[in-house]
């Protein structure tokens, strides 16, 4: 309750117009330039009134014939030449502040991209930090810094060279109605407070709703053979129905306060001009000015009253952006639980390879009241073949988890040659782990890239070596156009053994000395099952230290130990012959594998053992968070 409290407390703190500033440092030029042109470009508002009073007063002055029309010529002459200095001033604003705007958020991309690397896994199991949310917050609310900066600095140049303007031409006309004029600054300016308070109050969550309406409507693209195959069109329609309602709803009543608001800042516009234009009135009644200064000075402060109330009109469009803001900075912001690449942290020339899980206790974050190691001690010495096996939920995916380090024990220590894991630097820790997961994880690039992406200075020699040992380069040379073949989004256009050869030539290629395979071959069909088994045969028959998620009993014969998990705990452990003398937990595990009795249900209430032959009904958590992506890529960018 506590986190939470402070995670909500550090939400609401909006960035800083400092802060914002900061950002745009390296565009200063692009500032000055852009800068200039607001300020022509808003003096010119004032001036333009200056000159249209002119026009007014020489025709109410009684010159006739041939002096009137040079008199109106010359200032038509002098409006035209403004015009085109507005042309001018007008590209220059928007050009600059454009260029500043994209470069800002350009930066802030990178900045979020790169804070979102740098978190630990935990902090994508959250549900606000889905995959499909962050790749939204990083397309649309980045932008929204250019909109939150370089768009209001523009505006509040361009409007102060107004005003500023308006003053001195007032001061140096009649000074008593220049000072009425600024008396009303104050309510314009109370009037520009009230209407984003009251607006902000009614905006509140509109953003939330739409992207959960968002989320509902890609997950239904995203799954749509499913949503087809099981005729739930209809259903998927409802909820986003539902969800829209909720918006339509929040925003009537969003629509009526902008309407509200905006209309009473024009009224206040309007008093302040009926206030002008009295008190213009009282003093050419006291003869304080003649008509003709009275009508220069109420037309250049009326037309500089006008281009302050512009903001007005922008509130709800900055509020929303104001909103977002918070979330990008939340972001980058954000300290991870585990730093990636602390530079006082160890990086040891050799790695012997013997790991030890003593004592631990382990929940997952999103989980916290279900423990799912308690208690656990294993050791693995350097260069041992060791398996897991258990029922479903007993912690055997959660081992590799820990081990690396996408989160930290509760309770106990996860050690490395004799030091615990937090000694090491992530980065180097982890150029040292080989994952081969039971869903490889294949990016929408080449099979070339996909492989070379464990260690990107590998030679064409290297990597074929890698497909080789694989069994990967048989089928990458029949395909028409061989490693540089396009795979499709997550690897659509192979199939599940075809992934699966990429993904170990890709550990092949990386060659570390600790190897972590998770069920590697459980959700393959029999004849690839083959192919990837002898490619895995090859994998763990190197001097390496292997932690094998055992899944088939063929693979039993490889290794030096097995270890039986059952309920966060080792039940049994010893070798494939010991265990089956002892006709226990791993008896009944192995059973589908020789044709005998079907296994009862173990671990999780209402769950049963499958019928394909597997000891595992569930796939396992890191093949199944759809955030996993993101993980292979914060593991491999180490490197």
């Amino acid at each position: 309750m506590k986190l939470k409290e402070e995670k909500s407390t550090h939400q609401k703190k909006a960035p800083s117009l400092w802060r914002l500033a900061q950002l745009s440092f390296a565009e200063w030029l692009y500032a000055v330039l852009g800068s200039i042109g607001a300020a022509i470009f808003g003096s010119f508002n004032p001036l333009l009134a200056y000159v249209i009073a002119l026009i007014v007063t020489a025709y109410y002055r009684g010159d006739e014939g041939r002096h009137l029309s040079q008199e109106v010529d010359k200032w038509c002459l002098i409006i035209a030449c403004m015009g085109i200095v507005t042309v001018v001033a007008n590209f220059l604003q928007h050009f600059y502040f454009g260029i500043m705007g994209e470069k800002m958020t350009e930066r802030v991309r990178r900045m979020m991209f790169s804070a979102m690397l740098r978190n630990e896994a935990g902090w994508f199991d959250e549900e606000e930090n889905s995959a499909d949310t962050l790749s939204m917050r990083l397309a649309n609310d980045a932008t929204f810094v250019r909109a939150a900066f370089s768009n209001r600095l523009s505006i509040f140049i361009q409007d102060s060279a107004a005003v500023i303007v308006a003053v001195l031409i007032g001061m140096l006309l009649q000074w008593r109605l220049a000072l009425v004029a600024l008396a009303t600054l104050p309510i314009l300016t109370i009037s520009a407070i009230a209407q984003k308070l009251w607006l902000a109050g009614f905006s509140r969550g509109i953003q939330e709703m739409h992207r959960k309406a968002s989320l509902v409507l890609e997950d239904a693209v995203r799954n749509i053979y499913t949503v087809v195959a099981f005729c739930a069109g209809n259903k998927v329609m409802e909820l986003y129905r539902l969800q829209l309602k909720k918006i339509f709803k929040q925003s009537f009543f969003h629509g009526m306060a902008i309407g509200f608001a905006f209309g009473f800042s024009q009224f206040l516009l309007f008093a302040c001009n009926a206030l002008l234009l009295w008190y213009t009135a009282i003093s050419v009644k006291n003869k304080y000015m003649d008509l003709p200064t009275a009508i220069k000075e109420y037309m250049v402060f009326s037309f500089a009253t006008f281009a302050l109330v512009e903001p007005f009109g922008l509130a709800p469009y900055i509020l929303k952006r104001r909103k977002s803001l918070i979330s990008v900075f939340e972001i980058i912001d954000r300290v991870p639980k585990i730093e990636p690449d602390e530079n006082s942290a160890m990086k040891p020339p050799n790695v012997y390879g013997s790991i030890e899980l003593k004592n631990v206790d382990f929940c997952y974050p999103t989980r916290p009241e279900l423990l799912v190691l308690s208690n656990f001690s294993l050791k693995v010495n350097g260069g041992q073949t060791v398996a897991v096996v258990g029922v479903s939920g007993s912690g055997k995916s959660t081992i590799i988890s820990l081990i690396e380090r996408f989160y930290d024990p509760v309770a106990g220590q996860v050690l490395l040659d004799g030091r615990d894991l937090k000694v090491y630097n992530l980065r180097w820790l982890r150029s040292h782990l080989g994952l081969v997961q039971q869903e490889p994880i294949i990016f929408s690039t080449t099979i070339r890239e996909n492989i070379i992406y464990a260690r990107h200075n590998a030679t064409e020699a290297e990597m074929k070596e890698a497909a080789r040992i694989a069994n990967a380069h048989h089928f990458i040379s029949s395909l028409p156009h061989g490693y540089d073949t396009h795979v499709g989004m997550r690897g659509v256009d192979l199939t599940p053994g075809q992934k699966q050869r990429i993904a170990i030539a890709r550990v092949v290629l990386k060659n570390a000395p600790i190897l972590l395979l998770d069920e590697a071959s459980s959700s393959i069909e029999s004849e690839s099952s083959r192919v990837v088994q002898e490619a895995l045969d090859t994998l763990i028959m190197g001097n390496k230290t292997t932690i094998l998620i055992a899944h088939r009993a063929a693979m039993m014969r490889h290794v030096d130990n097995i270890v039986v998990l059952n309920g966060g705990r080792i039940v049994e452990e010893g070798s494939h012959d010991s265990l089956m003398a002892k006709n226990g937990l791993y008896v009944r595990l192995m059973q589908p594998h020789f044709g005998k009795v079907p296994i009862p249900s173990f671990g999780i209430a209402g769950t049963s053992a499958p019928d394909d032959g597997s000891i595992c009904g569930f796939q396992s958590k890191l093949g199944r968070n759809e955030n996993e992506m993101l993980r292979v890529v914060t593991m491999f960018i180490a490197e």
